[in-house]
């Protein structure tokens, strides 16, 4: 029997034994299940009596080989680790103390693998005591802890080379936790550091801490990302720009505590301070450039007269084409003001002398100025001044004079203001000719009628109905000369006589012209809804009320329909009034807005030939429109568009 089988023999007794319920555990079964190498080692030889088979697997050796003598210390333990690591163990045996340690074993292959060794010391009286342990495989765990020190490094050096430091608050213990590059942005020693949250801020710059302390007191209480800027000032006065970023970390949805980084920026600020004033500067004298040539443009190709005055003369500096054409002479630069020029005007002088002396414009408008030209006649005109004080070192240098030349359009306003003036009067003489004309037709009018009335009333009976037919044709045209006479002084005054404009509901509007006009019940029809417009009431309901007057005029003779719609258009109301008559040739269509123009006898449609040209005067002068569609045999759709606004 091997060293192997005596050992497991000895302990049988050990590996099996029976659960509180009376169930055998399989203890063996149970080691021999996990992911480690159970061992045990009797130490007054060092050598293993029990070795698990993961051994082998693991490792690569087989088990017979783990029970040689000095197979631990002089086969597996790694040459480089194996001093220190059999001392370790030899060291805490002897002193009945149990341990665990990391050292690095060689495997069967040549392959280093690290093993992480949990030992129990078990006393035995009169004998060296006995070694119970678990071997575990940390190799991965160790490359992750190694390459876990590289990245760490590396992020250290590269928070060096990028001036990038990273921190860490926990809010509930105010601990500010800082890298070394942090402390090397700040220019402190960690020690002298206070390792708060309000020694941080201490070192914000003054005009920065308030918004850098509301943006941390929102993450605290609300959590998410964070990215600003902020000025910190050093122990010795420096001033620097940071970027910090982070975010707050949350637990159990409270935030516990904040991680960023802080790379300081302030070459690259100051780097782009230098590039903005190198910018400013060229874009400066580029405007400036560019403002001196717009100068010399305007001086040269504005549409006006323009001089530069100096000194408290006013010596003339400078003038363009357009002044020395006005004042009939080329050769004013170097001249006084007051000896150059003939200006009948004293106040002219005083007025330009006064902006020299109060560095205060002055702006004319339509100023009447008499001068007289070089060698030339006195002439009057109109002029629009601008004298404008020049400064220099805060103080008046000169005044540039701006001079344009409005006599045309003075004269032209005062021609039309006469005219003006002249045609109210007309249009006042008109209306009282219309009125006059209107009361003196009207009185031999009704003297007529009530002279056919009373011969019929006198004649009675014995009246023939021949004579008795001549009296009513009488009095049917005096009615229609009455209402030619109605619709020459409403056409007069259609576009001259204006009201107050108000918001009229079409629709009503629409019933009380129906309930004047009377036709017969299903005659007119209204579809649709109708809108709201801004106008006034009485021209726009003249204009409703001739349009279906004239549709009921001429619609069928058997059946007439009228039907009124309205649509929206983007700036106005389009209204129309359809009639199922006999239509309009298209020959015809632009006579009918002419005033007394119609189509058909007076005989056989009752009208004057007024209403269509009331209607399109009445439109036209609100800014409205009107047309009519129509073709022979289909009635006509008349249209008017009244303005929104």
């Amino acid at each position: 029997m091997s060293s192997l089988e005596e050992a497991a023999a000895e302990s049988g007794d050990r590996r099996r034994t029976v659960a509180p319920g009376g169930t055998p555990i399989d203890f063996q079964a149970l080691v021999e299940g996990i992911d480690a190498i159970t061992w045990e080692m009797d130490t007054d030889h060092w050598l293993f009596t029990y070795v698990s088979p993961q051994a082998e697997e693991m490792l690569g050796y087989p088990l017979e080989r783990w029970l040689e003598r000095n197979f631990w210390n002089e086969i597996l333990v790694h040459p480089d680790d194996a001093i220190w690591a059999i001392d370790f163990c030899m060291s805490a045996t002897q002193r009945n103390e149990d341990h665990e340690f990391e050292y690095r074993a060689k495997a069967a292959d040549g392959r280093t693998v690290w093993l992480k060794d949990l030992v129990r010391v078990v006393a035995r009286p009169g004998r060296s005591p006995l070694l119970r342990g678990v071997m575990i495989d940390i190799t991965s765990a160790k490359a992750a802890e190694t390459e876990a020190e590289r990245l760490r490094r590396e992020l250290l050096e590269a928070q060096e080379l990028a001036h990038i430091g990273s921190w860490q608050w926990v809010v509930a213990d105010d601990q500010v936790t800082w890298s070394d590059e942090l402390y090397r942005i700040y220019g402190l020693d960690p020690k002298g550091f206070g390792a708060s949250f309000a020694a941080y801020l201490e070192r914000v710059h003054p005009d920065d801490r308030e918004r850098v302390q509301q943006t941390i007191g929102g993450l605290v209480q609300s959590g998410g990302f964070f990215d600003f800027e902020e000025r910190i000032v050093r122990p010795n006065g420096e001033l620097r720009y940071l970027r910090s970023r982070g975010q707050a970390v949350l637990e159990s949805g409270r935030v516990t505590r904040l991680v960023g980084s802080c790379q300081d920026i302030t070459e690259q600020k100051e780097a782009a301070e230098r590039e903005r004033t190198l910018l400013f500067e060229q874009v400066a004298r580029q405007q400036a450039e560019a403002s001196r040539q717009r100068l010399q443009n305007v001086f040269e190709q504005a549409p006006a007269a323009i001089a530069v005055l100096a000194g408290p003369k006013l010596v003339f500096e400078s003038t363009n084409d357009d002044y020395t054409a006005l004042v009939g002479r080329d050769d004013l630069v170097g001249k006084p003001l007051r000896e150059a020029l003939e200006i009948e005007q004293e106040a002219i002088f005083e007025l330009l002398e006064n902006v020299y002396r109060t560095g205060e414009p002055f702006v004319g408008r339509e100023v009447p100025v008499r001068f007289r030209p070089a060698n030339g006649e006195w002439r009057s005109g109109w002029f629009d001044f601008v004298y404008q004080p020049l400064l220099e070192d805060g103080g008046v240098y000169g005044v540039m004079v701006h001079a344009i030349d409005v006599t045309g359009k003075v004269e032209a306003r005062l021609e039309l203001e006469g005219l003006t003036a002249r045609l109210a009067a007309t249009n006042e003489e008109l209306e009282q000719f219309a009125y006059v004309t209107s009361h003196d037709l009207r009185a031999p009018l009704r003297g007529i009628a009530s002279l056919a009335t009373w011969i019929e009333e006198d004649v009675g009976e014995a009246l023939p109905p021949r004579s008795r037919e001549h009296l009513e044709l009488l009095r049917s045209r005096v009615a229609r000369l009455e209402g030619l006479i109605d619709g020459i002084l409403q056409y007069s005054r259609a576009g001259r006589l204006r009201a107050e404009a108000e918001s009229v509901d079409v629709g009503k509007l629409l019933d009380d012209v129906l309930d004047l006009l009377a036709p017969p019940p299903g005659v007119v029809r209204v579809e649709g809804e109708m809108p709201t417009v801004r106008a006034e009431r009485v021209p726009f309901q003249q204009v409703m009320q001739n349009l279906i007057s004239n549709a009921l005029k001429h619609g069928a003779t058997e059946s007439p329909r009228v039907v009124v719609r309205a649509k929206e258009l983007p700036d106005a109301w389009e209204l129309s009034v359809a009639d199922n008559g006999p239509g309009i040739d298209p020959r015809y269509q632009d006579r009918i807005w002419t005033i007394f123009q119609t189509l058909k006898t007076r005989d056989e449609v009752e009208g004057t030939g007024v209403g269509l040209s009331l209607v399109k005067k009445i439109v036209e002068s609100r800014g409205g429109s009107v047309r009519v569609d129509s073709t022979l045999g289909r009635g006509a759709t008349f249209r008017f568009t009244w303005p929104k606004r």
